[in-house]
């Protein structure tokens, strides 16, 4: 049995350290007072507005993938769903957005297209995170956190560089990382998959612009859940924040470092830690675990599929 490497130990004592640190602060009975009194109506709102933003997502992706495959391998929009929901399922155990990225094996192994959904993949990922940081960049200048604001600005100038400038792109380099996780790449199958059209570039920017905003809109609803009394603006200009706390890997997948960075920022509008977590455990189980499970379900379909009792199955019924 393989022993779990110390960065992955130090990950689980990362999480469990925030975990015990806030289980300690918070008030329990605020929590559970909090919860019990929660106005469902919001919970509502936020469901439904949460598969307006996807859909958003779903097509932008659409969009990537069928300009630079062959018309006979063009995928729907059902099949973006399915792709996003794997990457998902895999962000519920993968560091960062790295699921984002692994989705394409899932993509690669369904519809037989390898290096352009990589590509595909890569380029959505960046679209979300320009229009993202963005909005970041402009917020932590409205409420005055610079260090912010410079970080926001140099993650959106990287991006836009990638996207619009992708043959300065180090590609090799990008071979020479995938080689050491013995993936084999044709860079210049990922470099072809991220020359879109000018116009697919800039559309694809106001896609994740307004895919964006109606996530804040399913945020801020969260937050009136629990009557926490912020503002639109401020809940907005907070989420970027938050959700890059799930991208730093000194935790478990985010597991404690979102938690705490929602509590902090929180605290400056007078949200209670209780409240603030309430928000958090929220916020995931809508933004990530909903959708998450379909794709849970689609990679179990997948492995059953290829496993000899799925490969004999197949064969009965091609005679």
């Amino acid at each position: 049995m393989k022993k779990p490497s110390s960065a992955a130990l130090l990950k689980v004592l990362v999480s469990a350290g925030l975990l015990g640190y806030l289980a300690f602060t918070i008030d329990w009975n605020l929590f559970w007072r909090s919860l019990l009194g929660a106005d469902i109506r919001y919970f509502l709102l936020a469901l439904f507005v949460m598969p307006v933003a996807s859909l958003f997502r779903f097509y932008r992706f659409m969009l990537i993938v069928n300009e630079r495959v062959p018309e006979k391998k063009r995928i729907t929009l059902y099949d973006s769903f399915k792709i996003y929901s794997v990457g998902y399922a895999l962000n519920l155990i993968m560091p960062g957005s790295t699921g984002d990225i692994a989705r394409s094996y899932y993509a690669y192994r369904e519809y037989g297209i390898k290096e352009e959904m990589l590509s595909a993949s890569i380029l959505d990922l960046v679209f979300g995170l320009v229009a993202l940081f963005a909005f970041g960049f402009y917020y932590a200048l409205r409420f005055g956190f610079e260090e912010y604001a410079v970080a926001s600005a140099l993650v959106l100038v990287a991006g836009l560089i990638f996207i619009f400038f992708p043959r300065i792109v180090p590609w090799k380099l990008v071979e020479r990382v995938a080689g050491l996780a013995r993936i084999n790449l044709d860079t210049n199958s990922l470099l072809n998959g991220t020359l879109i059209s000018a116009r697919l570039k800039i559309y694809g920017l106001f896609i994740s612009v307004v895919s964006w905003y109606f996530t804040f809109i399913q945020f801020y609803f969260i937050t009136r859940m629990y009557n926490t009394g912020i503002t639109f603006s401020f809940a907005s200009g907070m989420f970027p924040l938050i959700l890059v706390s799930r991208l730093l890997p000194i935790a478990v997948n985010g597991l404690g470092t979102q938690e705490a960075v929602v509590t902090y920022l929180f605290s400056r509008a007078g949200v209670s830690p209780a409240k603030s977590v309430l928000v958090s455990l929220t916020l995931t189980v809508t933004f990530i675990v909903i959708i998450g499970l379909f794709g849970i379900y689609l990679i179990a379909r997948m492995k059953e599929r290829e496993s000899p009792s799925g490969r004999r199955n197949k064969k009965r019924k091609s005679r």
